[in-house]
């Protein structure tokens, strides 16, 4: 798996932001390439080329590797060679195999990209964080634009854009040595767990088991709201509507997350454990917690790589506000 690598020499055309007056102790943000993002109401995609073709790939934060609708390797006659790798979606259908296609993103092109090949449909593939790591990304949903930036400049200091309401948390993963997903701490409704940040993603989402042992809620709970099934056991969905969504002190209030069940892997009876008649390698893979567009598209979001820190600050909808600090507690005996 090749990733794309923007050298610093071509900054010759990068636009350089000076934020502090002490920008000379460290770098200054220095934006490398920008993207044009099409907007489609649930997602947003990412022009590349596939063999100098124009395609569209869905931008996708929750995704590791970049992928390739079988729809489009059929249309070009690529040939489909054994993986190194195994994929699956949140249906539980695996990918295809790989193909070696060039990706051209702005002015460079990956050469002989090992490529997976999945099964999606409406989008001509996925653009995931192999094509995003090692740089500063910032993701201005509003503006349209898929920035990359250079990480050498002065830590914390990268909203550039005016912003009344900033908020920063830590992530975790977001790297293909261990194939994770960029992770962050989040409450919901006062509990502590992990969500998925998910470009990819339509709805936000929340696993059924942790809704379920978290909240007590169930398919048949007052307040949920049917939303068809999944899978080929057909397993219940339904939307709950939960008080706040906490995230690096930002409140997301009255967030709406679609419970659903985890079916990763489940169709691929291939991957079944050898000392076990009924788990599967793939069993606890999916996500506790999935925030996705529903959610991001009010955002704007810069993933300060070497930091390891996501930023965020607040749309104009007025859904979001900053979480008061609470003073601390008096000394006993005062």
């Amino acid at each position: 798996m090749r990733h794309l690598w923007i050298a610093a020499l071509l900054c010759a055309a990068a636009t350089t932001f000076t934020k502090a007056a002490d920008a000379q102790q460290c770098g200054n943000l220095v934006r490398a390439i920008s993207l044009d993002l099409e907007d489609n109401v649930n997602y947003f995609t990412v022009p590349v080329t596939v063999n100098d073709t124009p395609r569209k790939f869905l931008l996708d934060t929750g995704g590791t590797f970049s992928q390739i609708s079988v729809d489009i390797v059929k249309e070009m006659g690529l040939r489909i060679q054994p993986s190194r790798f195994m994929f699956y979606d949140m249906y539980g259908n695996q990918s295809a195999g790989q193909v070696l296609v060039d990706i051209g993103i702005g002015r460079q092109t990956v050469k002989n990209n090992e490529t997976q090949v999945i099964g999606i449909h409406g989008v001509d593939g996925i653009f995931a964080a192999d094509f995003m790591q090692n740089y500063d990304i910032d993701i201005d949903f509003a503006g349209k634009k898929l920035n990359y930036f250079l990480t050498d400049h002065c830590d914390g200091r990268v909203i550039y854009w005016p912003a009344g309401v900033v908020a920063s948390v830590p992530f975790h993963g977001w790297n293909t040595h261990s194939a994770s997903q960029m992770s962050v701490a989040v409450k919901l409704d006062g509990h502590e767990l992990t969500a998925t940040v998910d470009t990819g993603a339509t709805d936000s989402t929340l696993d059924a088991g942790t809704a379920h042992q978290l909240f007590d809620l169930s398919a048949d709970s007052p307040g949920a709201e049917p939303m068809g099934t999944m899978g080929a056991t057909h397993r219940k969905v339904f939307g709950f509507s939960f008080k706040t969504l906490e995230i690096g002190g930002l409140t997301i209030r009255d967030p709406k997350l679609a419970v659903i069940p985890d079916l990763i892997g489940k169709n691929d009876n291939s991957n079944i454990e050898a000392d076990s008649h009924i788990r599967r390698i793939t069993d606890g893979m999916g996500p506790t917690m999935l925030i996705g567009m529903d959610i991001l598209r009010k955002l704007h979001m810069y993933i300060a790589f070497k930091e390891g820190k996501l930023y965020l600050t607040a749309g104009s909808d007025q859904t979001t506000q900053r979480t008061p600090v609470q003073p601390p507690a008096a000394a006993k005996g005062n």
